[in-house]
């Protein structure tokens, strides 16, 4: 390694953001859904015990958008717009027969996190099978992943705010494999 890649080297490590814990208060939450009426109740009931952590601390307003009959982007983008939540909750693949395909996560949710600053949380879908028994419990383990977790202190405060006292709050930083690649080779 030269001097010049040592000291580049030495000088990111230091030249690192403390992190600011920033206050997060979430007083409305948006549940978003394709659920015949008969169930909507029992997701939000899912989603009000998997978020119970929010219940204790913020004691959020709840709104349910959407059912069985197919809506747009548009329109979820409108709801957004409307009810101004501070979370949004859904799951992958809305008004979609692409379940199966796990490299996507629907149009629905692909717009949401990209034309919103609103977080979206994004649950298993309330037709899965193969989900096992702790999956939607609790908030004792919560991951916050992300490609520039280094400064994100919003990523990492929401994160913490879901995690429940006593839990854990794991953070991972993924690199895309060029950057991953050149690593491994200043490494090696």
């Amino acid at each position: 390694m030269s001097t010049l890649d040592r000291f580049e080297s030495v000088f990111n490590a230091a030249a690192r953001e403390v992190f600011a814990q920033q206050p997060v208060e979430i007083g409305r939450v948006l549940i978003v859904h394709d659920l015949a009426e008969a169930l909507q109740d029992d997701f939000l009931y899912l989603a009000k015990g998997f978020l119970s952590v929010l219940e204790a601390r913020d004691k959020p307003e709840w709104e349910l958008f959407g059912g069985d009959k197919p809506f747009s982007v548009r329109e979820v983008l409108n709801a957004v717009e409307q009810f101004k939540p501070d979370l949004v909750v859904t799951y992958r693949h809305l008004h979609s027969a692409l379940r199966e395909w796990p490299h996507s996560l629907g149009e629905h949710v692909d717009v949401l996190t990209q034309a919103t600053s609103t977080p979206v949380l994004v649950l298993p879908h309330p037709g899965r099978k193969d989900l096992p028994g702790h999956a939607l419990k609790n908030t004792d383990r919560v991951m916050a992943v992300t490609d520039h977790l280094a400064g994100d202190h919003r990523l990492v405060s929401h994160a913490a705010h879901f995690t429940q006292d006593g839990g854990t709050l794991y953070l991972a930083h993924v690199e895309d494999d060029t950057v991953f690649e050149r690593y491994i080779a200043a490494i090696g």
